[in-house]
């Protein structure tokens, strides 16, 4: 049986490659998943800023779309987890 990190790690790899050879809307789901089934997944912002780089513009706001997403994305998850702790 596959402890928790090693779960972690190998999601790590699998979100890290689909975030290149997939399509953002595909991404995404599959990282809230993760992002709701690992506890402080930081690395949620790390692959919007990777997102940002592979699918932005580099113009304007949209430069850190997917990065500011991300961001708010964890701060949610960190908060909805702590509420459904002490409830």
């Amino acid at each position: 049986m596959a402890t928790s990190h090693t779960l972690r790690i190998v999601s790590d790899i699998l979100l890290l490659v689909m975030a290149f050879l997939v399509p953002w809307w595909l991404f995404a789901p599959l990282a809230l998943v993760a992002l709701f089934f690992f506890g402080q997944y930081i690395e949620i912002i790390v692959f919007g800023f990777l997102l940002d780089c592979v699918y932005g513009t580099g113009k304007g706001f949209d430069i850190s779309l997917f990065t500011i997403l991300g961001f708010f994305l964890f701060l949610i998850q960190l908060f909805m987890k702590e509420k459904m702790r002490l409830s």
